[in-house]
């Protein structure tokens, strides 16, 4: 299983999806105010990511633009101080500590 980093346009017309690995809404894309999202996920491959995204949707787009899929290491963490950590996230995190 492979961390992912995974960037997409949400639009206006998307119906609302429902994602409990870690995301967060970064902006606007000014042509059409599309939301920005950004995604951390977990799967075997970059077609499998991209698959949870659309799976996320309660009416699953026909498409999704996508402005990146990274593939990033086994210790990689998608918290920082611009990206928190929510509660409702799922994140099996190899750099936490426990308490």
């Amino acid at each position: 299983m492979n961390n992912w980093w995974v960037s997409w346009y949400h639009e206006e017309k998307f119906s609302d999806f429902e994602l409990e690995s870690p995301w967060w809404l970064t902006g606007y894309r000014c042509a059409d105010d599309a939301a920005t999202i950004c995604a951390a996920i977990k799967a075997n491959s970059q077609e499998e990511a991209t698959k949870q995204v659309y799976s996320a949707y309660d009416e699953m787009p026909k498409i999704i633009e996508f402005r990146f899929v990274e593939v990033r290491d086994d210790a990689w963490s998608p918290f920082n101080s611009r990206f928190e950590k929510g509660e409702w996230m799922i994140w099996e995190d190899t750099n936490e500590q426990a308490d």
